[in-house]
């Protein structure tokens, strides 16, 4: 499904509003995305359950495309927010590695 065909269905349909820093626009998640393809990692601030991040970057196949994903996760209190930058560029560096070492094509930097 293509992001735009993705966007037309959460303006549709909506996003449920799981915690109060969920992204339930999406305007929101179309900004959001961009900036996930920037980093080349995603960040889950407590989007999806209080007191839980998650940090995640793409695992690509030969042709870019992305089809698994490593990630961190874990409480609050030890993944800090000061912490995602230093977090991402690690976790998207062991996602281009396993990428690589499958024979996929890492993303463009």
């Amino acid at each position: 499904m293509a992001q735009d065909d993705v966007l037309q269905y959460l303006r549709t349909y909506g996003l449920p509003k799981l915690t109060a820093n969920t992204i339930a626009r999406a305007s929101r998640l179309h900004e959001t995305l961009g900036e996930v393809r920037r980093a080349g990692y995603a960040v889950d601030d407590e989007q999806n359950a209080v007191g839980l991040r998650c940090i995640a970057a793409a695992i690509r196949d030969e042709h870019g495309q992305p089809f698994g994903a490593v990630s961190l996760v874990g409480p609050t209190q030890r993944v800090r927010g000061t912490d995602f930058e230093r977090l991402g560029v690690a976790v998207r560096a062991a996602a281009d590695e396993i990428t690589v070492a499958y024979g996929g094509r890492a993303a463009l930097a």
